[in-house]
């Protein structure tokens, strides 16, 4: 019997990005914590996603919470196949919990979720 795919979310905990503009500002990686809807939908919407490309990958996104609570994407690099669905999924959820500022979140794509895993934090798996 196949075993589904995962998806994990993770925020970086170690290293955070920056964008690269004249004032650079450590993104927040506590997206999660503020907009915990983030991590339970996000598989859902991105699980056929993962069915048709069927590999492993990642995509990293800087994003920004809008007063309303909409998400708006900055920023998305990482494995192509994933790029378009990802910034769809994400653009269609809001997070009105969440102080309004940009984040960073990185949503890995594996057949297999590592047990341990020391830059990032897991938050959900499908």
């Amino acid at each position: 019997m196949r075993r589904l795919p995962s998806i994990a979310f993770a925020a970086a905990l170690l290293a955070p990005c920056t964008l690269t503009q004249a004032q650079e500002q450590p993104l927040r990686s506590d997206i999660l914590a503020h907009c915990p809807a983030l991590g339970e939908q996000l598989p859902e919407l991105l699980a056929t996603a993962k069915q048709l490309v069927d590999r492993q990958g990642a995509v990293q996104l800087a994003l920004r919470v809008l007063p309303e609570g909409r998400l708006s994407v900055e920023r998305l690099d990482g494995t192509r196949a994933y790029l378009g669905a990802t910034r769809q999924a994400v653009q269609g959820l809001q997070c009105p919990s969440a102080p309004a500022d940009r984040y960073s979140l990185t949503v890995r794509f594996a057949d297999d979720l590592p047990t341990t895993a020391a830059p990032v934090r897991q938050v959900a798996a499908l």
